[in-house]
């Protein structure tokens, strides 16, 4: 059996399809847990080792603060971005696209 680590955001364990699950919060602030409402970083980083591993053991240690509604507004501009404007142009102008 693996154990792995993740050292990043908060993770959502209701996700995957891990043995076991232990977590460990050094990211507080008046002692609550600093949590969002989406998918954090840690959970996508968590969700892609669910699927490369079978039959693990997962230790979350969140270190981060979760900027997981950060996450969902920047793609909401993403996908609000006209698709009059190539993305190479951005690229050349060396301008973001935000």
């Amino acid at each position: 059996m693996h154990r792995v680590a993740v050292i990043d955001t908060v993770i959502d364990s209701r996700k995957l399809h891990c043995q076991r699950f232990e977590s460990y919060n050094v990211c507080r602030r008046g002692g609550e847990a600093l949590t969002g409402t989406g998918i954090s970083h840690g959970t996508m980083v968590a969700l892609v080792l669910d699927h490369c591993l079978e039959n693990y053991e997962l230790v979350s240690i969140q270190v981060l603060p979760d900027d997981s509604g950060r996450s969902i507004v920047l793609i909401k501009k993403i996908s609000h971005t006209p698709p009059s404007f190539p993305r190479t142009a951005a690229k050349m102008a060396k301008k973001p696209i935000l």
